[in-house]
C-alpha cells in the first residue's frame, strides 16, 4: 500500500489521420478505486481550461459540480478535504503522508469517493484527501480534486492545445496521424532528452507549468559554461514561493528540437534529472500512453 503521496503542481491544430477509439481499461490490482471509461456514443472529448499553465477540467466530485486539476506528476488522485467535508463525506484518519518537495501535508482518507469526468470516465472508491486551499489560492480557482498518476498512468490521453480539448480512453485507443513523432517512455514516466547536446532524463509532468525544470545540481552542471542565468520564482502546491534561476538552451527530444527553451532550476522527484512540463507540450498535440510506453508529439499549426 502506498504510504506517501508526491504532489507535483508547480506554476512557472489536429493531427492528419488521427483516430481516437474509446476502449475499456483493465483494473490494476494495487488500485483502491475502480475506473469506468465511457465507450461508444456515450464517450466524448472534454473541453479544458489552461490557467497559469496547468490544465483544469469541469467534473462532478461526490455528484457536485467542481473544478479539478490534471496532474500525472502527482502520485495519487486526491480530493480536497474541505470539499469533502462540505459535501458531508466522512473523512478517516490515515497513515499516509504527502510531500510537495518543500513540506509535508497531513492526509485523510475517503472510503467512498466519487469523481466523474462527463462523457469520459467515473472513478469510485478509496481516495486520499488533503487541504488543497493553498493550491486553489495559487491558481485563483477553487480546486476540488487532483487527477493523478494512479489514474492517468492506466489510460491513453491526448491534449490538443489548439482546440483546448482533452481525450481520455483506454490504452491503445489513440492512433497518431501522419507526421507524428513517437518517443519511447522509460522508467514509467521518463524520456531521454538533450540540452545543449548534453543528455538528461526528464519526467513528464503535466502539473508543471514551465517547459523544463532541472534539479539544482544538474542545472549547475549544464548551464555554468553556456549562459548567464536569470532570476525567477516558482510556487508549489502548498503555496510556498521560492527563488529560481533560469537560462535558455537548445532542447532535443527524439527528432524534435526547440531553440532557446526556458530551463529553470528547482525541485524534481528523485530518479530523474528534471521535469518536462506544459510550457513545452503547449507547442504540440500530445498523446501520452504509458501502458504502451509512448509519448507522441505532433506540432500544432499556428494561424498565420
Amino acid at each position: 500500500m502506498v504510504r506517501a503521496i508526491t504532489i507535483s503542481l508547480v506554476l512557472a491544430g489536429a493531427a492528419n489521420g488521427l483516430t481516437i477509439l474509446p476502449v475499456a481499461v483493465a483494473q490494476a490490482r494495487e488500485q483502491t478505486f475502480a475506473v469506468h471509461l465511457m465507450q461508444g456514443d456515450a464517450w466524448a472529448p472534454l473541453p479544458y481550461e489552461q490557467v497559469k499553465g496547468v490544465i483544469l477540467l469541469q467534473a462532478l466530485v461526490f455528484g457536485h459540480p467542481a473544478t479539478v486539476l490534471l496532474d500525472n506528476g502527482t502520485d495519487r488522485t486526491v480530493v480536497d478535504a474541505g470539499f469533502a467535508q462540505r459535501a458531508d463525506i466522512a473523512l478517516l484518519n490515515s497513515r499516509l503522508g504527502a510531500s510537495t518537495g518543500q513540506s509535508r501535508l497531513s492526509v485523510g482518507l475517503l472510503q467512498e469517493a466519487s469523481l466523474t469526468l462527463p462523457h469520459t470516465l467515473t472513478a469510485q472508491g478509496q481516495m486520499p484527501a488533503i487541504d488543497l486551499a493553498p493550491m486553489s489560492k495559487a491558481l485563483g480557482r477553487p480546486i476540488a480534486a487532483v487527477i493523478g498518476g494512479d489514474l492517468l498512468n492506466r489510460v491513453a490521453m491526448m491534449v490538443r492545445p489548439g482546440k483546448q480539448q482533452l481525450a481520455i480512453v483506454g490504452s491503445g485507443g489513440i492512433t497518431p496521424g501522419a507526421g507524428a513523432e513517437v518517443i519511447p517512455v522509460e522508467n514509467r514516466n521518463q524520456v531521454k532528452a538533450e540540452i545543449n547536446g548534453k543528455p538528461v532524463q526528464l519526467k513528464i509532468d503535466l502539473g508543471f507549468s514551465g517547459a523544463i525544470r532541472l534539479t539544482d545540481s544538474v542545472f549547475d552542471s549544464l548551464s555554468a559554461a553556456d549562459s548567464a542565468s536569470l532570476s525567477g520564482s516558482q510556487t508549489s502546491a502548498n503555496g510556498v514561493t521560492r527563488a529560481t534561476r533560469m537560462v535558455k538552451a537548445d532542447l532535443r527530444i527524439g527528432s524534435v528540437t526547440a531553440k532557446s527553451t526556458p530551463i529553470e532550476s528547482g525541485y524534481a522527484q528523485s530518479g530523474a534529472d528534471g521535469l518536462l512540463g506544459n510550457g513545452f507540450f503547449s507547442q504540440f498535440d500530445t498523446i501520452l500512453d504509458l501502458q504502451k510506453g509512448q509519448l507522441v508529439l505532433t506540432a500544432v499549426r499556428r494561424a498565420s
